[in-house]
């Protein structure tokens, strides 16, 4: 990401304890959930059932799920762990080339944030791979 655009997304916990915060909130959330999250098989009932959702988080709730989001070290997490790993890419902008070398990393296109509900029998093929290769 980024620097200006890292900057930006960090003063976004700040901004949800503003009197803007819940407008802004949803607004983030749509955006996001709407351009990444689904996609053309999501029916508009699926849309508006996850959506409304959403809407009944409570605010509080809501601002910590962003603070601790955007505060998250996937890399260093991913550095700790050590057992057999896979991480599975779908339409999140994970750089899989970049994985530390005891963790695979596996592109499914086509499926939005859900991966797993957009294409499970794809994720089933790579956990079956990661589970063939654990050596007991």
């Amino acid at each position: 990401m980024p620097p200006p655009l890292r900057a930006a997304v960090r003063m976004l916990p700040a901004l949800l304890g503003t009197r803007l915060g819940p407008a802004l909130l949803r607004t983030f959330f749509r955006a996001t959930f709407t351009g990444a999250t689904f996609t053309e098989a999501d029916t508009h009932a699926r849309r508006d059932a996850v959506l409304r959702r959403l809407d009944a988080v409570p605010q509080a709730v809501a601002r910590r799920i962003v603070a601790a989001a955007f505060g998250y070290d996937g890399a260093a997490a991913l550095d700790a762990v050590r057992v057999p790993a896979a991480v599975v890419r779908a339409n999140i902008p994970v750089r899989l080339r970049l994985l530390p070398p005891h963790v695979r990393g596996h592109a499914i296109t086509g499926a939005g944030h859900w991966v797993h509900v957009h294409r499970p029998r794809e994720v089933g093929g790579v956990l079956d791979g990661l589970v063939a290769a654990v050596r007991v």
